[in-house]
């Protein structure tokens, strides 16, 4: 009989240990976005071998948060804009492909966004991405896309397994004198995980259970002696 009870609380205990929680999911996560700044190359500016894209941040500096509490959550932000402003009137200003001389406006178009995040990260982290832009050569004033501009996203990772991957919005013009805004997207992809702190009653009956098991087998130990 004392076996059978030995045993019975030897079950118990292993279930409660059990069930006492070991890991748990951070949410909501906080996201906070102090600043995005553009960065170009060359091929952009005035004269007849540049091409004449602006990049214009925010009249305020903002700083852009948000909670988001399940994968797939997101938010997006405007944080500037664009605008192509070649020389020329409506009807004769143009982009052009003089390969063979300096009148080249199709070249060194690169452009880089640089995010500088807090949140979701213990201190400022900054994160990059990488747009690719196409200018076509020819008049303005037709109904082809003049200048294209658009980003490969990136994933981010955060914490114990969290990550969030950031989006830069397709921009592009079909006309001269055009203003296009810039948004940039953030998603969150996986959950960061943390260690919890069980309840002050989860943990007493796992510590009794321990104290059942540990005492189960000193018993065994004297038995069999």
């Amino acid at each position: 009989m004392l076996k059978a009870v030995q045993q019975a609380t030897l079950a118990s205990a292993m279930l409660v240990a059990a069930h006492v929680p070991t890991a748990a999911y951070a949410v909501p996560v906080s996201f906070q976005v102090e600043s995005a700044q553009v960065f170009f190359e060359s091929g952009y500016g005035g004269g007849n071998d540049r091409l004449a894209v602006a990049f214009l941040p925010e009249a305020v500096s903002p700083s852009w948060t948000a909670l988001l509490q399940n994968v797939g959550d997101s938010f997006s932000f405007r944080f500037g804009s664009a605008q192509l402003n070649e020389e020329g009137n409506a009807s004769n200003a143009s982009i052009s492909a003089d390969t063979r001389g300096s009148n080249n406006e199709t070249d060194g178009l690169g452009v880089q966004v640089h995010f500088s995040f807090v949140g979701p990260f213990a201190a400022l982290t900054p994160v990059s991405l990488t747009g690719t832009a196409v200018a076509t050569p020819g008049v303005l004033s037709d109904a082809a896309v003049d200048y294209a501009l658009s980003f490969e996203p990136v994933v981010v990772p955060f914490g114990a397994g969290g990550a969030f991957e950031l989006s830069v919005a397709p921009l592009s013009f079909i006309a001269d004198e055009q203003l296009a805004e810039q948004w940039a997207s953030v998603k969150l992809t996986a959950l960061p995980v943390v260690s919890a702190v069980p309840e002050p009653s989860s943990f007493a009956l796992a510590s009794l259970g321990m104290l059942a098991v540990a005492g189960y087998r000193l018993r065994e130990q004297k038995s069999r002696t």
